[in-house]
């Protein structure tokens, strides 16, 4: 999956600066739905990430050597 910009800026102002959803889109100069619908988005892509789906490495839940 392709890493997205704006949804990472959305993490990082929803989740770690702990703005609200109308904060992050008056910061970034785009309507509110849209930071709502990127949020979905990034953590959609933040799930699959640490489930194992994408990046090469195992999840936690799979076997990293043969059985």
């Amino acid at each position: 999956a392709e890493r997205n910009p704006q949804q990472a800026q959305i993490v990082k102002l929803l989740y770690f600066a702990e703005l609200t959803q109308r904060e992050t889109a008056d910061l970034l100069g785009v309507c509110e739905k849209t930071v709502q619908r990127q949020w979905t988005a990034a953590k959609a892509w933040l799930f699959q990430m640490i489930k194992g789906g994408g990046d090469g490495f195992p999840g936690p839940d799979e076997k990293i050597c043969p059985p």
